[in-house]
């Protein structure tokens, strides 16, 4: 999976992104969030330019360089492929650095004993997993409370979630919230992260200082802790969606790190809590690029059995799943590990009266299912098809005409006012709009005169 759409728009729009380009920070930081296959040619680059004809044949190659044009990092001089000259230096720079601790500072376990943890068991040296099972909490809360009437009791979450539109005033998920809930985790958090900037952002410049924070975050090694000397609500949103795990916000901000969750690749030390700090250049670059990339969930999207009879088999315990399929089947049976459900017409077409399309949900049912019989995909497209072939529309309908004459008369009015819904010359009668029956009714009046 490569870097989410949302974070390239975002990083399109900075201001002054050729200059941010410049710093050290940031230009890393681009380098993190790349998905293995476009990191790796951005290291070919780094070291020598490259010919199109000879790299035709790497994987996700047209993907990459996408990637990269997009943002401005790579120039193209007939088959000749190249780094930005300003972004190769900053990122060359970045390797000699050994840190980069700007507003977070590494604190020592020993200067935390005034301070009354959250997590007493996060010093146990599992720290990694107990942080990402907090993490996972947290996301599974947030996308139940998109996909049912269910409350949240995170800081500042709500707030981006109606921003986004993922949920109307009326607290249903909108047609943009279903969409949501089928991205890759990964997507999800970043979609909302870039979305929280934009909210709590001034301007441009401090959408840009937003960003080069997260980067500083991106670029921390997993757990910490580390200390900041303020506190915000963008802080606050970042320990919501579990990328930060705050401990303290009296006199100074404490937290520990679990960035891991929005990039794909895990650096090799990340596995060794041996060192404390901003990870080191070897951490983040030392990548064995034969392995694949590390799952964040490595659970299994595969829990769904389907019959060609309409019913689902649903192997899962979570809330949040039940929530999503609640909005286009219905719950037959719920056991510790299995939701049975069904559906029929009425239970799709309350689902489309949300906004939510015949497209999505068989998408959803792709992601999570083995196999989807192929007349599950027809008939949930005839019934998105069938709730089209009728539409009502208000109207008035004028009939009795004496003479044919006055028929054709009014049927020209009503075809000028561009009104006229229905017509028939042998019983004469017209269906005209409602909006202009109040035009018509005065005419037909002069006309009797």
């Amino acid at each position: 999976m490569g870097i989410s759409q949302p974070v390239i728009n975002f990083i399109q729009g900075l201001k002054d992104l050729k200059s941010l380009y410049r710093d050290p920070l940031f230009s890393v930081c681009i380098l993190r969030v790349l998905d293995k296959d476009t990191s790796a040619l951005l290291f070919d680059l780094l070291r020598l330019n490259l010919d199109l004809n000879t790299i035709k044949a790497l994987p996700n190659v047209k993907e990459s360089l996408g990637t990269l044009l997009s943002l401005g990092l790579i120039r193209k001089i007939d088959s000749k492929i190249s780094l930005d000259s300003e972004y190769r230096s900053s990122l060359l720079e970045s390797f000699c650095l050994n840190h980069f601790d700007r507003k977070f500072k590494p604190i020592s376990i020993n200067d935390l004993k005034s301070i009354n943890l959250k997590l007493e068991c996060l010093d146990s040296g599992n720290a990694n997993s107990k942080l990402e099972k907090i993490a996972e909490e947290k996301i599974h809360s947030i996308l139940e409370y998109i996909a049912s009437d269910s409350s949240i009791n995170l800081a500042g979450v709500q707030d981006i979630l109606f921003y986004c539109e993922l949920k109307d005033t009326l607290q249903q998920i909108t047609n943009k919230g279903f969409e949501f809930l089928l991205l890759a985790r990964k997507d999800q958090l970043w979609f909302l992260i870039v979305n929280a900037i934009k909210y709590h952002s001034r301007d441009s410049l401090e959408e840009s200082e937003m960003f080069i924070s997260l980067a500083e975050i991106l670029m921390k090694r997993r757990c910490g802790p580390y200390i900041c000397s303020s506190f915000s609500s963008w802080h606050s949103f970042l320990d919501s969606i579990g990328v930060l795990f705050v401990i303290s916000q009296d006199n100074n901000l404490v937290f520990y790190v679990n960035n891991s969750v929005l990039y794909d690749k895990v650096p090799l030390a990340d596995s060794a809590m041996t060192h404390h700090g901003t990870a080191g250049i070897d951490d983040i670059y030392d990548i064995d690029y034969t392995k694949p990339n590390i799952p964040i969930n490595k659970a299994s999207n595969k829990f769904i059995v389907l019959e060609t009879n309409f019913k689902i088999y649903a192997y899962t315990s979570t809330a949040y799943d039940k929530s999503v399929l609640s909005l286009f089947s219905k719950t037959v049976y719920v056991f510790p590990n299995l939701i049975k459900a069904c559906f029929d017409e009425e239970s799709l077409l309350s689902a489309f009266n949300k906004g939510i399309t015949a497209k999505q949900i068989i998408k959803y049912l792709q992601e999570h299912s083995e196999e989807v019989p192929k007349n599950i995909v027809n008939q949930i497209s005839i019934w998105e098809h069938r709730q089209h072939r009728i539409r009502a529309r208000n109207g008035y309908l004028y009939h009795d005409f004496i003479h044919l004459s006055d028929f054709h008369r009014v049927l020209r009015y009503v075809e000028s006012k561009g009104g006229l819904i229905y017509r028939d010359e042998v019983k004469r009668m017209i269906v005209g709009e409602e909006r202009i029956h109040e035009s018509v009714k005065n005419f037909i009046k002069e006309m009797q005169k």
